[in-house]
């Protein structure tokens, strides 16, 4: 293989890794977009990672206590 057809096939390769990454991330895309039946694995997977992001962004609240944390359901459902 001399040296034209070698850099050919690492362009080639390096395509290929950006095609694929492209392809998963469209893939993860589409599976969040279909709704997964409730208690199934990806319905697990899938709200896993919401509530990672939401972690990861901040969007959660701390209670110091059980009791706290019973006030603040009480308040926000009315009970």
């Amino acid at each position: 293989m001399n040296i034209s057809k070698a850099d050919d096939a690492m362009s080639l390769y390096r395509e290929v890794v950006v095609v694929r990454e492209a392809v998963e991330k469209l893939y993860k895309k589409i599976v969040r977009a279909l709704p997964a039946r409730e208690g199934t694995e990806e319905w697990w997977v899938k709200e896993d990672e919401l509530a990672m992001e939401d972690y990861r962004a901040g969007r959660y609240t701390e209670h110091a206590s059980i009791d706290d944390l019973v006030k603040a359901m009480e308040k926000k459902f009315g009970l």
